[in-house]
């Protein structure tokens, strides 16, 4: 294939350009936006029977988990950007990073001044009630992401049965606590 993918311009009439921003943790916001929608898409997708629902299930799980890794990390970006703490998300364990950071984002939040009614411990609350789900089902952000380990050993002890609505609720439940946060108003 010869065809470059990254341009700085159209190329086709009537061409779509995307300007990806990669401008350190205020872009992890949309990143993280950007891969709960796709699972977003996917899973209508899923639910409408449009596609190989047994394939692409693993990829809608791993990009929930993605998304919410990466808004736990825009979240603390925003903290240290705001409160000068030096605050490090070493690997990919979101249930340890968040444990790690609790007191401070609950600090951080318990200070602000909101322009709208926002409820700083429901929304902590609910966020930590998600990771906790995600969690459940993919500690390291490894096991939707490979069908094996490093060893071999099957992942999701090898099968797991999930439902196609299920998710979908999940996703727009994640992306109301997303939006609730970015329209708190500070």
């Amino acid at each position: 294939m010869n065809k470059k993918v990254f341009w700085s311009k159209a190329i086709w009439p009537n061409d779509n350009i995307a300007e990806i921003t990669c401008m350190g943790g205020w872009s992890m916001r949309g990143y993280a936006n950007g891969f709960l929608e796709i699972a977003s898409i996917a899973s209508e997708k899923a639910i409408e029977n449009k596609c190989a629902i047994d394939t692409i299930m693993p990829a809608i799980l791993y990009n929930i988990r993605h998304s919410v890794e990466l808004f736990l990390k825009f979240v603390l970006f925003e903290i240290s950007e705001k409160s000068g703490h030096k605050i490090t998300a070493e690997d990919h364990r979101i249930k340890d990073t968040f444990n790690k950071y609790k007191d401070l984002i609950r600090m951080f939040l318990e200070t602000e001044h909101y322009m709208v009614a926002f409820s700083h411990e429901k929304w902590l609350n609910d966020f930590e009630g998600i990771i906790n789900h995600v969690d459940a089902f993919d500690s390291d952000g490894q096991k939707t992401r490979y069908p094996t380990d490093k060893k071999g050993k099957p992942n999701l002890g090898g099968k797991a049965i999930v439902s196609t609505s299920d998710v979908y609720c999940l996703i727009e439940y994640i992306q109301s606590y997303y939006d609730e946060y970015n329209s708190r108003g500070t």
